[in-house]
């Protein structure tokens, strides 16, 4: 049976969930990070089947378009911004972070964010748990945090180090238990990291 549902998310697109986070009963933060725009519909599904209460994302958010390395795209980078910033906005979270990456640009999302916080870099409070936000694993926070979120860099792996959780949000999805502090990781769906690299289609 297992079989057969990967089977299915993977035809299907879809991110698959563990069953603890569709029965829980705690409050929990969706981290995502370097999304491509091929990425957008399946993470809309997401949000709708576990309804996060917080989301962060840690940068380049329509990340084929490499904004930083192609300025003359920003024109289809605003359009596939718009497209995410509706369905993070649309969410039923409380709370919408946005850390910026080095193909964003902040001019764009602030005018087209209502409600969503962007900045560089950050220390949070979220349900009494603390975190350190940024596109850069590198990032140096002055303040302790139980988890420090990050993107940018497959080759920086997540990790613990004894007191604060590295996740790094290209290389899994994450879903974290703001009550007990439990950390799930899933999968992308097949085809993410190949768009990431430009090897699909942009598209429009």
């Amino acid at each position: 049976m297992a079989y057969l549902k990967r089977i299915y998310h993977n035809l299907t697109g879809r991110v698959q969930i563990p069953k603890p986070i569709l029965e829980r009963d705690e409050k929990v933060l969706l981290h995502i990070s370097d999304t491509p725009s091929t990425f957008y519909r399946s993470l809309g599904i997401l949000i709708k089947d576990i309804s996060p209460e917080y989301i962060v994302h840690t940068g380049d958010i329509a990340d084929e378009i490499k904004l930083g390395i192609y300025p003359r795209r920003v024109f289809l980078y605003e359009k596939k911004a718009s497209r995410l910033i509706d369905i993070l906005e649309s969410s039923g979270a409380v709370e919408i972070h946005i850390a910026l990456g080095n193909h964003d640009s902040p001019e764009i999302l602030r005018r087209l964010s209502s409600r969503s916080n962007i900045f560089y870099a950050e220390s949070a409070v979220i349900e009494n748990r603390r975190f350190n936000i940024s596109h850069y694993d590198s990032t140096d926070f002055d303040d302790y945090a139980q988890y420090h979120l990050y993107g940018h860099d497959m080759s920086e792996r997540s990790r613990f180090d004894g007191s604060t959780w590295h996740l790094n949000g290209i290389c899994a999805i994450h879903v974290i238990f703001l009550g007990s502090g439990k950390v799930f990781e899933l999968k992308y769906p097949n085809g993410v990291d190949d768009s990431r690299q430009g090897k699909v289609r942009m598209g429009t």
